[in-house]
C-alpha cells in the first residue's frame, strides 16, 4: 500500500475505534440486547486499536526537536482535556453545588488522572477522581506514550527479527507485572507494537491476503481462548492479564483487516474515508472520546434520567456531538492563533 491508501485505512480504523470506545461505555444500558454486559468488554478493544494506530502513525517519522514535539502534543492532546475537565468540575461545583476542592482541578490540570488507573502510584496513594471524568485516564496514557518516543526511536536500528524478540519480551514482562501487581504497562507496549511495525516498514507495501492469514488465525484463536479463560478464571489477575493480550491481538487483526479491505477495494475505501461525515468524525475522534464519558457516567449521565431509551440515546448523541464540535473548533482557534503568533 502507498501512503495515500494507508491514510484511508487509518481514517476508517480510527472512526471504528471511536465508535467502539463510545459503545463500550453505553451498551450496558441497553439491557434488551442479549449479552449486553459482555459486549462492553468486547468494544473495549477500541482503546487498543486507537493506541496501536497512534503508534503506527509515528513509526515512520523522526522526531528531531523533542521539546517542540512535546509542546505540540501538549497543545493537541492535553489542552482540550484540561478545558473540558476543569469546565466540568466548575459546573458541578458552582451550579450543582457538588463539594469539590481545587485538588481535583490540579489533578486534571496537570494531566495526572491516569496514574492511579495505571497502578503507577503506591497502593495507599489514591488521586481524587471526579465521577464522569474517569475515562480521561487515556489522556495520561497517550501523553506518556509520546514522552517515550525518543526511547522508541533508538530501536529503529534493530532489524525485524530483533524487533519481534523485543516485542515478545515486552509483552511477557508487562503481562507478568499485570498478574502479580496492580501496575499496568500493556498500553505502552501496544503503542510501541504499532510504532515498531511502522518503523520496520510493515504494511508499507502491497501484500497478498495470504500474508495476513496468520494474523487472523492468532486473533480469532486468542478470542476463543479468552472465552475459555473467562469460564475458568473470571475476575482473577490471570484473566485480566490475558484480556490485555487478547485485545492486543484483536486490535492487530482489525488493523490488518482494513489493510486487506483497502487492498482489494481501494476505490470504495477512498469514497467512504473521504466522505464528509467520516472526515469530520476522523477529525473529531479525539474530542468525541473526551466528551462522551461525561454524558454516560457520573453526575451528567443522561442514561439515569427517567426517559425512554430512545430519548436518552438522542440526548447522549446530541450532547456528545455538541461538546465535541466545540472542542474541535476551539482547538483549531488555538492552533491558528499560535501559528499566526509565530511560536
Amino acid at each position: 500500500m502507498g501512503k495515500t491508501s494507508v491514510k484511508n485505512d487509518i481514517v476508517l480504523i480510527r472512526v471504528l475505534s471511536t465508535i467502539m470506545i463510545v459503545l463500550c461505555h453505553i451498551v450496558k444500558y441497553y439491557t434488551f440486547i442479549p449479552g449486553h454486559n459482555i459486549l462492553g468488554t468486547v468494544f473495549d478493544v477500541g482503546v487498543y486499536v486507537f493506541l496501536f494506530v497512534s503508534g503506527f502513525l509515528y513509526g515512520d517519522k523522526e522526531v528531531t526537536d523533542y521539546s517542540a514535539f512535546i509542546k505540540r502534543r501538549l497543545l493537541k492532546i492535553c489542552i482540550p482535556a484540561m478545558i473540558l475537565s476543569i469546565t466540568f468540575i466548575l459546573v458541578l461545583r458552582f451550579i450543582y453545588s457538588q463539594q469539590m476542592g481545587f485538588g481535583e482541578i490540579l489533578i486534571y490540570l496537570f494531566n495526572l488522572q491516569g496514574l492511579s488507573f495505571l497502578g503507577i502510584l503506591p497502593d495507599d496513594v489514591k488521586l481524587p477522581c471526579v465521577d464522569g471524568l474517569g475515562h480521561l485516564w487515556f489522556v495520561t496514557v497517550i501523553f506518556i506514550c509520546y514522552l517515550l518516543i525518543p526511547l522508541f526511536q533508538k530501536t529503529k536500528r534493530l532489524d525485524f527479527k530483533k524487533q519481534c524478540l523485543l516485542l515478545s519480551a515486552l509483552f511477557l514482562i508487562s503481562t507478568a507485572i499485570k498478574i502479580f501487581s496492580s501496575l499496568n504497562l500493556i498500553y505502552f507496549v501496544v503503542f510501541y507494537f504499532g510504532y515498531a511495525l511502522s518503523a520496520c516498514g510493515c504494511f508499507s507495501k502491497r501484500k497478498s491476503f495470504k500474508k495476513h492469514i496468520p494474523i487472523y488465525v492468532i486473533g480469532v484463536s486468542m478470542q476463543l481462548l479468552r472465552i475459555i479463560m473467562m469460564m475458568r478464571f473470571d475476575n482473577t489477575p490471570y484473566y485480566f492479564a490475558f484480556v490485555c493480550i487478547s485485545h492486543t491481538a484483536l486490535a492487530f487483526m482489525i488493523f490488518a483487516f482494513f489493510a486487506d479491505i483497502n487492498l482489494f477495494f481501494p476505490r470504495m475505501c477512498e469514497r467512504i474515508a473521504q466522505s464528509k461525515i467520516l472526515k469530520l468524525m476522523n477529525s473529531c475522534s479525539y474530542y468525541i472520546y473526551l466528551s462522551h464519558g461525561i454524558f454516560s457516567v457520573g453526575y451528567l449521565n443522561v442514561y439515569e434520567k427517567e426517559y425512554a431509551i430512545s430519548v436518552k440515546t438522542l440526548l447522549f448523541f446530541l450532547l456528545t456531538v455538541a461538546v465535541s464540535l466545540i472542542l474541535f473548533y476551539l482547538d483549531k482557534f488555538i492552533s491558528k492563533n499560535k501559528k499566526n503568533s509565530g511560536n
